[in-house]
Parts: C-alpha cells; structure tokens; sequence
C-alpha cells in the first residue's frame, strides 16, 4: 500500500511540474510515454545513465533519486546528485539491488541556462526490469 501511495503522490508532482516548466526533461536514451515515464533494463540504465533536456541552452545543475525495489522493501533516497549523470555509487546500487524490477523516482531536476536563469523542471518516472 505504501508502494502505492508513492507513485499516486510521485505521479501528481510529476505532472503538475511538466505544466509548469518550459524545458522537459528525459532519462538516457529510455522510451517513455506521453507522461513522462520511462521503461527500461538496469542494462540500458546503466549504459546511458544521465538527464537529457529538450533545450541545449540549458544544463542540469543537479537532481535528487529515489529507488523502489519492486519486492518488498522500504523506499531508498533520495540522493542529491551534482551535475547530470548518476554517480558511481547510485549506479553500484542499481547494480546490487536485488530483485527483478523497480522504480527510479528522479526528482528537483534544477537546470541552468549561461545567464544564470535556474529552473526546477519535470520530475523523471523510470520504471526498471532486470
């Protein structure tokens, strides 16, 4: 129930943040649907493991992840990450996690543009497989 609580309040955020902001974000190389969420293998994660934005005059600052093994278990986060690519660490965690599937929850993604405008834009859903 809890797991369900979760992705109903992450959902809600992360379509009021998409109305709101006028660059969209996407994660790596992942298809995703019309809401923003993602599907892929921790494989293809992992190869390609970063924030891409629609707008090149912008750049990611930094973001915060989530995971949500889908096994029972707590959620685990979330984790301030510097620039726009996950970090050894997450990404060692991703590797390790048990199970067979999960959620990534890519939250506050703050970008920049060179004259210093900063945003908060669209929050990143990532639904993962093994």
């Amino acid at each position: 129930m809890k797991k369900i609580i979760t992705l109903v309040v992450f959902l809600l955020i992360a379509s009021a943040g998409s109305a709101q902001s006028e660059i969209k974000a996407s994660f790596g190389a992942l298809p995703h649907d019309e809401k923003n969420i993602h599907s892929g293998t921790i494989e293809q994660i992992l190869a390609n493991p970063k924030i891409i934005l629609d707008n090149k005059s912008y750049h990611v600052d930094s973001f915060f992840i989530s995971f949500l093994p889908a096994q029972p278990a707590d959620l685990v986060g979330p984790f301030t990450i510097a620039g726009d690519k996950l970090s050894p660490r997450i990404m060692n965690s991703l590797r390790d996690m048990g199970g067979k599937s999960g959620i990534l929850f890519i939250d506050n993604v703050m970008v920049s543009a060179s004259g210093g405008k900063r945003i908060v834009t669209n929050n990143v859903l990532v639904k993962y497989t093994r």
